[in-house]
Formats: C-alpha cells, sequence, structure tokens
C-alpha cells in the first residue's frame, strides 16, 4: 500500500477505487509477505529485495539478505 501510496486514512477513496486486478495484485504480495514471515522464527518479515525474487518465481530467498539466517542450521527442528 505504501508503495502504491495508499497508506493512511488521506487516501481511501483511493483504496476504494482500486481495480480488482490492482488489489489481487496487492493482497498477493500481502500473502506472500505474511507466508514468509510465519514461516520462520521470531518476527522476522522478508526484505522487499525477498518477496520481488519470490513474486518473479524464485523458491528460496539469497542467504545474504534473510536476516538473522543460518543456512547449516536451516533444516535443524526448533525446540
Amino acid at each position: 500500500m505504501v508503495d502504491l501510496g495508499l497508506a493512511g486514512a488521506q487516501n481511501r477513496k483511493d483504496l476504494r477505487e482500486l481495480s480488482a486486478e490492482s488489489l489481487r495484485e496487492l493482497l498477493a504480495h500481502a500473502a506472500w509477505a505474511a507466508a514468509v514471515t510465519v514461516s520462520r522464527a521470531g518476527a522476522n518479515p522478508p526484505t522487499r529485495a525477498e518477496l520481488n525474487r519470490m513474486e518473479l518465481g524464485a523458491q528460496t530467498p539469497h542467504p545474504t539478505e534473510t536476516a538473522g539466517s543460518d543456512p547449516e542450521s536451516a533444516d535443524l527442528p526448533s525446540n
């Protein structure tokens, strides 16, 4: 919403006037962000770069852009 200039109460009219396609894209982007966030330990949302890469078809985030990630322990179960 921020990237589209739709954040904040002053933009309610513009938000209501979004096309169905734009709303679908906005919700898909939000769903990607939510899915990544809940798949990680703690409150660790994805970066914009990670989201952009995932939306373009990449399956996994680049390790250098994942804050707090440890590639060697990624497959270990958490306690």
